[in-house]
């Protein structure tokens, strides 16, 4: 049985005798999916999308339609009467603001991105409450998420290198800052209709000015297919650059494979893959990918942040090495770690 059918066994209720190699990991395994519940409970309303009246907010804004809707809250866009300009307004959903922690992220990310003026960043404009309900107004960005424009196909290198360009030079800023984002995704990207990329939602963006603080549902926050090891393993001490430096090399990984470094099935499979094995090769997937363009992604994907480039900076130069067909700074596995890779992939079976 391989690990992750003792990870499916287990959560149904079955107890399988659990091989001595496999006990540690088992049950960090189901430390971080109880965590995971945890944190996706705290996003669930009662009530469907159809059942909510949109937020009364003030007259200066006219709703034109709801655009987007997360963990953290639902996205519209609007029109900004004393401006006349086109806004996004994200409100956190009626019954949400029950939960103190999440009231928190909301505040948060507002401030967080108050801060951060970059052009590859959406920028928030105000913030308020309307009836009992926070919201804040940000750029409203003409166009779609990357993970919409991911679900028509995979992107050529350059494609994705174009992007990818934008996004890490974005993720450099905040850290310059003082800000990591902690969950960059697909889904956390916007593209504009010129082909502009922005990051976006911060909501569980971490003030490197602040110390490390583990609540109930931990450092485990965020979305398993794009999690580094140490947030799956909730060890909030080693998150830092180098964990959005994972997140950024998952985003590219998608953008050249089409699919998550760890596949899309259900959330435990996927955090038994981020904390047993390996992501699998890009080449494996796709030979048309340049070697080197490879290695970067598979350096910046090391389950080890010591094994990853140590800053945003770092992989945005081995990025536009690998543009301009230039030697890349980072290494291939050499063969003992590969074996090692090999022999952790198939221990059972040796």
């Amino acid at each position: 049985m391989s690990f992750e059918d003792l990870v499916e066994a287990w959560l149904a209720g079955e107890r399988p005798l659990i091989p001595e190699e496999h006990r540690e990991e088992l049950s960090l395994v189901l430390q971080g999916y109880d965590a995971l519940k945890v944190a996706l409970e705290e996003n669930v309303y009662d009530e469907g999308p159809e059942d909510r009246a949109p937020p009364q907010l003030p007259d200066d804004y006219e709703l034109i339609a709801e655009i987007g809707r997360g963990g953290m809250g639902v996205v519209y866009r609007a029109r900004q009467r004393s401006l006349e300009r086109e806004v996004a307004i994200k409100v956190l959903r009626p019954g949400e603001a029950m939960f103190g922690p999440l009231l928190a992220r909301f505040a948060d990310e507002a401030r967080h991105l108050a801060r951060l003026r970059h052009p590859h960043i959406v920028a928030i404009h105000e913030f308020g409450e309307a009836d009992g309900e926070p919201y804040f107004t940000m750029d409203y960005v003409q166009g779609e998420p990357l993970s919409g424009r991911l679900r028509r196909g995979a992107l050529s290198p350059s494609q994705a290198i174009g992007i990818a360009e934008q996004i890490c030079e974005a993720v450099q800023f905040a850290h310059e800052h003082g800000v990591i984002h902690r969950d960059l995704k697909p889904g956390n990207i916007l593209l504009s209709g010129s082909g502009h990329a922005f990051v976006t939602d911060f909501g569980l963006a971490r003030d490197l000015a602040q110390p490390a603080t583990v609540t109930r549902s931990g450092e485990l926050l965020g979305t398993p297919a794009y999690m580094a090891r140490e947030q799956a393993l909730g060890q909030s001490d080693r998150i830092g650059e180098t964990t959005d430096v994972y997140g950024l090399g998952a985003v590219i990984y998608e953008m050249l494979a089409g699919r998550p470094p760890y596949g899309k099935d259900a959330p435990a499979k996927v955090l038994a893959r981020v904390i047993h094995e390996e992501a699998l090769p890009l080449r494996r997937l796709d030979r048309r990918i340049p070697r080197d363009l490879e290695t970067v992604v598979q350096k910046a994907l090391a389950p080890q942040p010591h094994r990853r480039y140590p800053t945003v900076k770092a992989l945005l130069e081995d990025l536009r090495r690998a543009r301009d067909g230039q030697p890349v700074i980072a290494r291939r596995p050499g063969l003992l770690l590969r074996a090692t890779f090999w022999l952790r992939r198939r221990r059972r079976a040796v």
